[in-house]
């Protein structure tokens, strides 16, 4: 699959899911918000956007339970490139939803950072990515991140501190519940004294090593506590998926989305069967992006086709 499709006045672009392999609560600010160290790592997972060029702006998507309203990331993005780059034109804009909305994945992070991409593409308009992500922060704190589609080190509340060219080819299993979660409301219970402190220090010390054993025994969130006490449920799950042999287990952001990474393939698929039927989004899937072999785009084809991953 191409990366973008473009026919002219129409481009398709997709928007990657997310995890944070660790993710540290600094401190409150003065506004209100919380400073954060977090590395970010894009998925094989994602929706897709198509923007085409149209007489009135328009919005739809798959999932009509997604509001386009003043608080949605792609109506904000929108907005955002007309008013900085003045652009006139208007937009058909399509959005095909794979990633879950209150999951802690970033999927509306992801799909704004696709949209701002998209229209700089469209109105042939070229301008750095460091800029372009400074902007991208007037949306919410994930969005410069996406629009790297790389692994990140961000920090404060949410600026790009580092592109980690070093990446893991990890495989992983990836289980929400039916119930989401506001991160307004995780950051309002979040008690920065008792949660997890995940040391970014040793983390990125394994990481630059490229030891994947010590990456994983290093990852964190500290918003795992707050989300556990709003969201019944969860903590057990978590325990059940540690019970499964994985090395690493954790929360997704500050979503629901409980991740389980370190087995292979074959054992992933195995014990994702376990939990099929029980909630509503189960997903295998990898690092993106995730060069495949002949042999290995064969399995791809096949499990997506008949076993509905996304490997």
């Amino acid at each position: 699959m191409n990366e973008i499709e473009n026919e002219n006045d129409k481009i398709t672009e997709y928007a990657y899911a997310k995890v944070n392999l660790l993710l540290d609560a600094t401190d409150k600010r003065p506004d209100g918000y919380h400073n954060l160290n977090s590395v970010l790592v894009p998925l094989n997972i994602y929706d897709t956007i198509t923007i085409e060029k149209a007489d009135q702006m328009s919005y739809s998507c798959d999932d009509e339970s997604l509001p386009f309203d003043s608080s949605n990331t792609v109506v904000k993005a929108v907005k955002l490139m007309k008013k900085t780059f003045h652009i006139k034109d208007n937009y058909r804009i399509t959005v095909n939803k794979a990633i879950p909305m209150q999951a802690g994945l970033g999927g509306g992070s992801s799909d704004a950072a696709a949209v701002m991409r998209g229209i700089l593409k469209l109105s042939n308009i070229e301008t750095e990515l460091p800029y372009l992500q400074m902007l991208a922060l007037e949306i919410g704190a994930d969005v410069p991140a996406c629009l790297a589609k790389k692994c990140t080190l961000v920090s404060g509340i949410g600026q790009v501190k580092e592109r980690l060219d070093r990446r893991f080819d990890l495989i992983f299993l990836l289980i929400k519940p039916e119930q989401g979660i506001s991160t307004k409301l995780v950051y309002e219970n979040l008690n920065l004294e008792t949660c997890a402190h995940p040391c970014l220090e040793t983390f990125m010390n394994e990481w630059r090593r490229g030891n994947a054993d010590g990456v994983l025994k290093q990852c964190g969130n500290s918003l795992e506590d707050s989300t556990f006490q709003l969201v019944e449920g969860l903590a057990d799950l978590k325990q059940e998926l540690l019970d499964c042999g994985f090395p690493c287990v954790n929360m997704c952001g500050s979503g629901t989305t409980i991740f389980a990474t370190g087995k292979s393939m074959s054992e992933t698929l195995e014990i994702a069967e376990k939990f099929k039927g029980r909630y509503p989004f189960v997903q295998v899937t990898t690092t993106y992006p995730a060069p495949l072999s002949p042999s290995a785009k064969a399995r791809h084809d096949f499990v997506r086709r008949f076993l509905g991953y996304d490997i």
